[in-house]
């Protein structure tokens, strides 16, 4: 054991409730391998770096990012509002791909699809990285995301910890019987302040 370790300064991964936000460009391949990267890439790239922005002003930290995808997460808070956070954060993904969208429109390019889910439980954050169950859940969530829809799928944990009267939710419909990996989800299409 090192001596950093020894006096508590190195503490290793830190376990965690959190909201974690999965958010994947399905299409983004198809189009850099149609449009070619120097058209696409710099656009795609300048809206993630507003969407991540915009999701640390609100309280979320990167979780990871891998190719098309990317994940956030946002810490418990003593309130109980960080899943609302996540909703409106996955909200906030889709404004900045629906801009980016609009734009692209204008210069002839085919719209960009999303897809994104939010799922609660517990993370292990060590450094600036995050893993664990309930990441792996977040994208299983996001999976049955419709990308040519509005809506952000959320997980039964997430469900649960919403103001219903603030949120539009609808269960989604068979997916959580398709199988066994996949929780019963909800389609959430509005959320308010």
């Amino acid at each position: 054991m090192g001596i950093l370790r020894f006096f508590g300064v190195d503490k290793g991964p830190q376990k965690m409730e959190a909201a974690v936000v999965s958010a994947n460009a399905v299409n983004l391949e198809k189009l850099v391998e149609v449009y070619g990267p120097e058209e696409i890439l710099p656009d795609y790239t300048e809206c993630l770096n507003s969407i991540s922005r915009d999701l640390k002003k609100a309280g979320g930290r990167v979780a990871g990012a891998s190719g098309a995808g990317v994940v956030f997460f946002f810490p418990s808070d003593e309130k109980g509002r960080f899943a609302e956070t996540a909703c409106r954060a996955a909200f906030t993904i889709r404004r900045h791909l629906d801009g980016l969208n609009t734009e692209n429109g204008r210069l002839g390019i085919v719209e960009l699809r999303s897809i994104v889910g939010v799922n609660v439980g517990e993370i292990d954050v060590e450094k600036e990285r995050a893993s664990g169950e309930a990441i792996d859940v977040a994208a299983q969530v996001m999976s049955a995301c419709d990308p040519l829809s509005e809506e952000v799928i959320v997980s039964q944990s997430v469900f649960r910890l919403l103001d219903k009267d603030k949120a539009y939710l609808k269960v989604k419909e068979a997916l959580g019987q398709q199988t066994s990996l996949l929780p019963p989800v909800y389609s959430l299409l509005h959320i308010s302040e």
